[in-house]
């Protein structure tokens, strides 16, 4: 499922979020690919990278 990025975050290679691999700016589109705790593990489109973000910086409508 397509969430939009609602502010600057940083997108990580493990769920320990402590790896940043690149950084998601507002409006930017994740898809989610899989929802665990206070992550989401996916794609990040504009990127085309694989990774977690802390899931609260996206779309709640979208990444219900």
């Amino acid at each position: 499922m397509a969430a939009v990025a609602l502010g600057d975050a940083g997108l990580f290679a493990d769920r320990n979020l402590s790896e940043p691999i690149a950084t998601l700016a507002t409006g930017d589109v994740f898809e989610v690919l899989e929802l665990a705790g206070r992550h989401a593990w996916g794609r990040a489109i504009g990127q085309n990278l694989v990774g977690y973000v802390d899931r609260s910086i996206l779309d709640k409508a979208s990444a219900a």
